[in-house]
C-alpha cells in the first residue's frame, strides 16, 4: 500500500467508486442512445384525441449493484482516510483498526468530549479532528454528506432501484384549429410550460392533443434522467448527478486532509 500517510487506501476505494460511476454512466447513456424512439402516439378515436407517450425499455438489472458499489467505497474511503490519519499520528495500527471512523452526524454535541463522534477520531491529529467536525456541521449540518451516510445504510439491507424521471416541454408546434372569425378553439387549447413527471413508466402518458393534429407535430420535449427510485433516501434525484456530488465531496476531504499532514 506504500507510505500510510499518503492515504492511498482511501484514494484506491475513490478510484474503484470512480470507475464503477464511470461504468455506470456509460450503460446508462448506452440505454438513451439505443432508445431511439422514446415517444410513441397512441390514437383513441373514441375521445377524438392523440396521446404522447412513453417508451421505457427495461433498465439493466445490474443498475442497483452499481450504484451501490459506488456508495459503499465512497463511505468506506472515508473510514480508510481516518484510521490512516491515524496510523500517520503514530498510533498503534492494532489500535485504530477497531475503533477509528470518520463519523457522519449533524450533532454538534456529539463532537464535545465524550461524544461518540469525538470517540471515533481521538486517535487524529487536532487539524485532522477539526476538518472531520467541519465537514459534518457545514452549514448546520452537511446534508450531501449525510446523504452519502444514508444511502449506504440502505444499500446494506435493500438494493438501491431506480426510477426515470422526465421534465416535459409541451411541444409549441401544435396547431389549434381555428374558429370561422379566426379565434383559437378553446377545447383544444393546451397548456404550455414545463411539468415534471416521476417516477416515469412505461406507457405513460404525457400530453394529449386534437385526433387532426399531424404526428410530427405533437412530439413533446423530454428530458429524462435515471433518478433514486419511491421510497429510497434521495427519492426522485438524479442518479448520475448526486454521485458525481458525492464523489467530488470525498475527493475535497481526502484533500483537506492531505493539506494539514
Amino acid at each position: 500500500m506504500g507510505n500510510q500517510s499518503s492515504f492511498s487506501g482511501a484514494k484506491l476505494k475513490m478510484q474503484w467508486a470512480k470507475r464503477n460511476h464511470e461504468a455506470l454512466a456509460d450503460s446508462i447513456g448506452k440505454y438513451w442512445k439505443n432508445n431511439t424512439d422514446p415517444i410513441c402516439i397512441r390514437t383513441n378515436v373514441e375521445t377524438g384525441q392523440k396521446h404522447a407517450c412513453i417508451n421505457l425499455p427495461e433498465f439493466s438489472n445490474w443498475w442497483p449493484l452499481c450504484i451501490g458499489d459506488v456508495i459503499h467505497n465512497l463511505r468506506s474511503s472515508l473510514d480508510h482516510l481516518a484510521v490512516e490519519a491515524a496510523i500517520a499520528n503514530k498510533q498503534p495500527s492494532n489500535t485504530v483498526s477497531s475503533g477509528t471512523y470518520f463519523p457522519i452526524t449533524t450533532d454538534a454535541n456529539a463532537f464535545k468530549p465524550k461524544g461518540d463522534a469525538a470517540k471515533k477520531i481521538k486517535h487524529l491529529n487536532d487539524a485532522h479532528k477539526k476538518i472531520v467536525e467541519a465537514y459534518n456541521l457545514k452549514d448546520g449540518g452537511n446534508r450531501l454528506l449525510r446523504d452519502l451516510h444514508i444511502l449506504d445504510i440502505r444499500d446494506k439491507h435493500r438494493m438501491l432501484v431506480p426510477a426515470a424521471a422526465a421534465l416535459v416541454s409541451n411541444n409549441t408546434m401544435l396547431i389549434l384549429p381555428q374558429n370561422h372569425d379566426g379565434s383559437f378553439d378553446g377545447a383544444a387549447e393546451m397548456t404550455m410550460g414545463h411539468v415534471s413527471k416521476f417516477p416515469l413508466k412505461n406507457g405513460d402518458r404525457i400530453a394529449s392533443y386534437p385526433i387532426d393534429q399531424p404526428d410530427h407535430h405533437i412530439r413533446p420535449d423530454v428530458t429524462m434522467a435515471i433518478a433514486f427510485g419511491e421510497g429510497q433516501p434521495l427519492e426522485g434525484e438524479p442518479v448520475l448527478e448526486t454521485l458525481t456530488r458525492l464523489g467530488e465531496l470525498v475527493s475535497e476531504i481526502i484533500r483537506a486532509f492531505e493539506a494539514d499532514s
